[in-house]
């Protein structure tokens, strides 16, 4: 099953990220809403209002995800019509779901920095050893200098070499923090 993500944007910062490979307040300074605070089941309603407008206007049906991504394949859908469906997805998506910001704000990347040290800990609790976080000041430093900076998606994914599949189920228990952190 092929499988895309309503927020086109959130997956090419995320591919982006894994694909390139101290003294300031830590992320209880963040007063915003925090990990625990979500309602994750918005992800697949959302999921569920895109693929609606999806079918609506190319005659395609999608699955809407639990992890708030769509999936088909070509039992429902001819591949050559996939191309045209990615585009109604990205299309539909932009519309219809809160899309993050080009820039993040540094109370943002501190709300982000926070929610992956949250999810961290709910990955370690599953059993997944993973290493030490930066620190909120070098993960700042490194987002605003361009450098690669620190994500527990990649330790998590990359550093236990986890299928697309195992990845999901464990996000029904942990989600990934980057769905959130905009909004």
């Amino acid at each position: 099953m092929k499988k895309r993500n309503s927020r086109a944007r959130y997956w090419a910062f995320l591919l982006l990220v894994l694909a390139v490979g101290g003294c300031a307040s830590g992320p209880e300074a963040y007063s915003g809403p925090q990990y625990q605070d979500f309602d994750f089941a918005i992800l697949e309603q959302e999921a569920q209002t895109v693929a609606g407008c999806v079918e609506e206007r190319s005659g395609f049906v999608v699955d809407a995800l639990t992890d708030g991504s769509l999936g088909y394949g070509s039992a429902t859908i001819p591949e050559s019509q996939w191309g045209v469906v990615d585009e109604v997805i990205d299309e539909c998506s932009k519309e219809l779901t809160p899309q993050p910001p080009e820039m993040f704000s540094v109370e943002s990347l501190e709300h982000l920095y926070g929610l992956q040290i949250e999810a961290r800990n709910c990955y370690i609790d599953l059993g997944y050893d993973l290493p030490e976080p930066t620190s909120n000041e070098t993960f700042l430093d490194e987002y605003q200098s361009g450098e690669v900076f620190w994500n527990v998606i990649q330790d998590l994914v990359v550093g236990h070499r986890l299928s697309e599949g195992k990845a999901m189920e464990i996000f029904e228990t942990c989600p990934d923090p980057f769905a959130f952190f905009w909004r």
